[in-house]
């Protein structure tokens, strides 16, 4: 809307709109921004106030507005306080919660433009002896610089949209907006968002110190198996896997180049069997998940000393072993080197 067109006309601390007063300069109304006399447009295709050719004034349209909106909240002894609704930021999945629904509340006071040491707020309104700022949103949203205060003073503080008005200011559609209509509005600052803000985000420090002494925990588990005896972890691999001698034998297969790993067939292939039960992508062993042929062989090169017999013969001997599970119907190949796990660990005792 070109800034020569003004909303709403000032009469002393009134605010009138063009219809409401006489048509063209006998309106005797003034810029709510300059004081400069305005002229009152009736007849034009959306009503409106102008100034004087050559006296445009570049903040009419928002201190009318501003004021408009201050003259209805103040005569109505109402303000709508948005819902505060909170996302946390650390969740994979975005989802809101809402802390507390939209209120119609009864300000004590209301104070247009009133400075706040190194602020001025469009509206700084009373309730319950709690101070609330208010922005209206015009032309012109809050920038960073007066959110860092906003956010330094610790007031509550929300600014409401009458940009989507489009131009039609008038007291019927800005009295809708601010009362009854769908509500445009948004928390620029709220003390229980800081606190929910601040709890997630200490939540979150926490859970990546459990996940950093997790692995800290695994580092130390595969360096004390790494320098076990062969016997020491067959044994460990065999309690994991809960198998006796007869059934653990049914899952072992000779495959080519096996000597790659410089130990023992059963050793190395239990140690695949107990990498399967222990995969990090099984959230819940008892439904399908997939296992690669890479990842196993990265997890088998931090525990065994390997010597490919030829190259890539590491890799061969364990898609081979890979395979010899499928047939024994525990893994199903899929694509490349990805087999999914069809039968759960804890029926492998049946095979």
């Amino acid at each position: 809307m070109p800034t020569l067109r003004v909303p709403f006309g000032q009469v002393g601390d009134r605010l009138f709109e063009p219809l409401q007063v006489p048509n063209g300069k006998t309106c005797g109304c003034v810029c709510p921004a300059c004081k400069r006399p305005l002229i009152a447009r009736q007849r034009a295709r959306t009503p409106h106030f102008a100034h004087e050719p050559g006296q445009d004034c570049a903040h009419a349209l928002e201190t009318a507005v501003h004021l408009a909106a201050k003259q209805l909240i103040a005569t109505r002894r109402e303000l709508r306080l948005p819902v505060i609704r909170y996302s946390n930021p650390y969740k994979k999945e975005a989802s809101f919660d809402t802390i507390f629904t939209e209120q119609l509340v009864k300000p004590e006071t209301v104070a247009l433009e009133a400075w706040l040491t190194d602020i001025r707020p469009d509206l700084i309104a009373t309730v319950a002896g709690q101070p609330y700022l208010v922005e209206i949103a015009v032309t012109h949203f809050v920038d960073e610089e007066k959110l860092e205060k906003i956010y330094h003073h610790k007031i509550p503080t929300f600014e409401i949209d009458a940009e989507r008005l489009k131009g039609s200011f008038t007291f019927a559609s800005l009295s809708d907006l601010l009362f009854s209509g769908a509500y445009s509005a948004r928390w620029l600052y709220h003390p229980e968002l800081e606190k929910l803000s601040e709890n997630s985000r200490q939540d979150h420090l926490k859970e990546i110190a459990a996940e950093e002494e997790k692995r800290r925990q695994r580092e130390e588990e595969f360096e004390k198996y790494k320098n076990m005896p062969y016997r020491e972890k067959l044994a460990l691999n065999r309690r994991r896997l809960g198998l006796n001698d007869t059934q653990f034998r049914k899952l072992t297969s000779s495959v080519p180049w096996e000597r790659s790993f410089r130990a023992p067939r059963e050793v190395w292939q239990s140690a695949v069997l107990a990498y399967i039960t222990q995969a990090d992508d099984c959230p819940d062993p008892s439904m399908p998940y997939w296992v690669d042929t890479d990842d196993c062989l990265d997890w088998l090169k931090k525990v065994f000393e390997i010597q490919p017999q030829v190259p890539d013969g590491d890799q061969i001997a364990v898609f081979k072993y890979f395979r010899h599970l499928e047939n024994s119907g525990i893994l199903k190949h899929e694509s490349a080197k990805e087999f999914l796990v069809v039968l759960p660990p804890d029926q492998w005792a049946k095979i």
